[in-house]
């Protein structure tokens, strides 16, 4: 190599250090470069206006429009994120970590388009759980505080927005919302905090070992993150997902319903003369999420007086790693929509284990109010219930799955038992699309439930689907005859 090379080479070599020595000073002098905004070609694509959500209340009288930022802002993100047994919780305000809220809202009349003008709203309007009262007289949410959540409503027929309780509502738990409207629009049931003040972490030094309980039975498990870990944790959990029920009358009086417990699910029945409950107990696990926790399912009449315990869950810690295992024992209580007051739920047969020859992997069960009688049989599944659509009396449809062999069946069954034998309709694969027949139409029925919909001589039902086919999608809406089976296109998309 020539010294000309050589000296190429060391100059190289020096420019580079002084470009590592001066770019590091440059960058220890930017302490306070705030963030920068993109060219506005850029922002534009960046920062597209998202459509409204739209919603209608069941009788399709009022029409809702709700808008909410593309982004969360810097504050949002910063917020408290505070990670037990599977959930993570907003410490300070006691909701769901990772919501995003709505901030705008406008309401019109159906289908004139007459708009209704809100007066009353929050300045800063952050809402969540959105939703119509059951008969649409009402417009309710929860308004997200920085310290709590309050409940809302807006009468319908005079647009005015009103504070029903203070910021103390709690939405940590379970599914679904953390209230309930009676049925006749006149109170609502609402999940409220325990624990007015802020949590104040006390460090407790151990005094033994920490110790779990173990079978000595094979168990395998999935992998879960957000976990219990010790008894501190546990203390933080039972101060954040308890709650007790409270009712709320429409001026805002408040009254007592059902004492402090870990609730992780509540709804009323169909005709609102009960409540059916699950809440969790310990022993907790530090291996499991919180709904595989030891869990009550019992049913309170309208004055918080426990009717029957239906069912007290042990820690479902032995549930294979399956994708069709479930826990052992009743499973997926919930109400008949077209009954006032029955409670349904299914059991696996084979134990929960997909690896178990059965002929009959789950069995449906049936109990009406004021469920002191023996419980009544609907109809055993060859795969895995997934889901019931209830009509009336007489006719109801179930469906099952089976993930294995991603078949899926439809059944037609008679809810009365004077039929004991289910008619399958369909009998195929999930992954078949162009041939999927559609799902069946439903519509609110007396009690404002999402039940068949009837043709008006009662021998049909309707199918409606996205109509896949190596066209594209044709989406359509079939008349299903019930006693034949036979279905006749309504309409179809041209294209």
């Amino acid at each position: 190599m020539g010294s000309r090379e050589q000296k190429r080479i060391l100059r190289g070599f020096v420019l580079s250090l002084l470009i590592l020595w001066f770019g590091a000073g440059f960058a220890a002098a930017q302490t306070d470069t705030p963030f920068q905004k993109p060219p506005k070609e850029i922002l534009a694509l960046a920062d597209v206006v998202q459509p409204p959500r739209m919603m209608t209340d069941r009788n399709h009288r009022f029409m809702a429009f709700l808008s909410r930022p593309t982004y969360k802002t810097l504050q949002e993100i910063s917020e408290p994120e505070l990670k037990l047994a599977g959930i993570r919780i907003n410490p300070f305000n006691h909701n769901r970590a990772r919501t995003m809220s709505f901030t705008t809202l406008a309401l019109q009349e159906f289908p004139s388009g007459k708009p209704i003008p809100i007066t009353g709203l929050p300045a800063d309007l952050r809402m969540e759980y959105v939703g119509f009262s059951p008969q649409g007289s009402y417009f309710s949410f929860i308004q997200v505080l920085k310290t709590g959540l309050e409940l809302w409503v807006i009468d319908m027929k005079t647009g005015q927005a009103r504070r029903l309780s203070p910021p103390v509502l709690s939405a940590v738990m379970g599914y679904g919302y953390p209230y309930i409207w009676s049925p006749d629009e006149r109170t609502i049931l609402a999940m409220k905090r325990i624990h007015p003040e802020p949590y104040i972490e006390e460090k407790e030094l151990p005094i033994g070992p920490a110790i779990q309980e173990a079978t000595g039975t094979k168990a395998p498990a999935w992998t879960y993150q957000d976990l219990l870990r010790n008894k501190q944790d546990e203390k933080r959990f039972d101060y954040f997902a308890t709650r007790s029920l409270v009712r709320y009358m429409l001026d805002g009086a408040e009254q007592p319903y059902l004492p402090p417990a870990v609730f992780v699910s509540a709804e009323l029945s169909p005709d609102g003369s009960y409540l059916l409950a699950e809440s969790i107990h310990p022993p907790y696990s530090y291996v499991l999420p919180f709904n595989r926790f030891p869990t009550k399912v019992e049913i309170y009449d309208l004055a918080g007086k426990r009717v029957v315990e239906l069912y007290d869950k042990p820690l479902r810690d032995a549930i294979p790693i399956n994708f069709d295992a479930v826990e052992a024992g009743p499973r997926d209580h919930q109400w008949r929509d077209d009954a006032p007051a029955t409670v349904v739920w299914c059991e696996a047969q084979d134990g929960g284990d997909p690896a178990k020859p059965a002929e009959i992997r789950d069995r449906l069960f049936q109990l009406p109010a004021p469920f002191g009688r023996e419980r009544q049989p609907l109809c055993g599944t060859k795969n895995r219930f997934a889901g019931i659509f209830w009509g009336n009396g007489r006719i109801a449809i179930i469906q099952d799955s089976w993930w294995k062999t991603r078949n899926s069946k439809t059944y037609l069954i008679d809810p009365s038992g004077e039929n004991p034998s289910p008619r399958i309709l369909f009998d195929m694969s999930s992954e078949e699309l162009y041939a999927q027949p559609g799902g069946f139409v439903t519509a609110p029925n007396a009690f404002g439930r999402y039940t068949l919909l009837f043709s008006p001589d009662k021998s049909k039902l309707y199918l409606q689907g996205e109509g896949y086919s190596p066209q594209g999608n044709r989406p359509f809406l079939d008349e299903y005859v019930l006693q034949t089976g036979k279905t006749r296109r309504l309409w179809r998309a041209d294209r």
